[in-house]
């Protein structure tokens, strides 16, 4: 086996621990919609979302990854607001 097929195959492991980790965080995120339908809470909040970024930014210690992470934090916290509203538009119907 070649080496670019070793690489692509570990890309292709991480991937879908990545999935998984994915799918955990979105089953948290229906929780939170769920509290915030209770609570009579709105779906963004600017002082998490920056308080999620910076603490996972100040984690991430290869500072020429930080702008690539920063970008992968702001589409993960995009969708996860989206599903919140998707899930809460949905429980009006």
């Amino acid at each position: 086996m070649d080496e670019l097929q070793t690489f692509r195959e570990e890309i292709d492991r991480i991937d879908q621990e990545m999935l998984a980790l994915f799918s955990e965080r979105m089953a948290i995120v229906s929780k939170i919609a769920d509290y915030k339908m209770a609570k009579d809470m709105i779906v963004y909040d600017q002082n998490r979302e920056d308080e999620v970024v910076n603490k996972n930014l100040g984690n991430c210690s290869n500072d020429e990854y930080k702008p690539y992470y920063k970008e992968v934090l702001d589409v993960i916290l995009r969708v996860s607001k989206e599903y919140q509203k998707q899930l809460i538009l949905r429980s009006t119907l």
